[in-house]
């Protein structure tokens, strides 16, 4: 919940400032499709886990599958965001005083 919440309205910017000028609608909506469909493929893998496995094997180790496959995901996430640079139209924005916080 903390890091949705603090990726929520950040990420759709980086996306759009990042995005060719022609697509940046679509890249900004990506971020915000992240979470539901996030959430739909932890329920799925874990659905998949749970049915796979008897009852001892999943209370075992099985349960611990689905936490491996996040950890799996945000280190490529976090590689990505690294890799995000920033854009020559925020420099220019930044010194127009068009993005200073409120």
């Amino acid at each position: 919940g903390l890091a949705l919440g603090g990726s929520w309205d950040g990420l759709p910017s980086l996306l759009a400032l990042n995005a060719p000028g022609h697509r940046r609608g679509w890249y900004a909506m990506l971020g915000q499709l992240g979470a539901p469909l996030g959430f739909i493929v932890a329920s799925s893998v874990f659905l998949y886990v749970f049915s796979s496995l008897d009852a001892k094997d999943f209370l075992s180790w099985g349960w611990r599958f689905p936490f491996y496959t996040a950890f799996a995901i945000n280190v490529v996430a976090l590689f990505a965001r690294l890799r995000l640079v920033v854009t020559h139209e925020y420099e220019k924005r930044m010194e127009e005083h068009e993005l200073d916080p409120a």
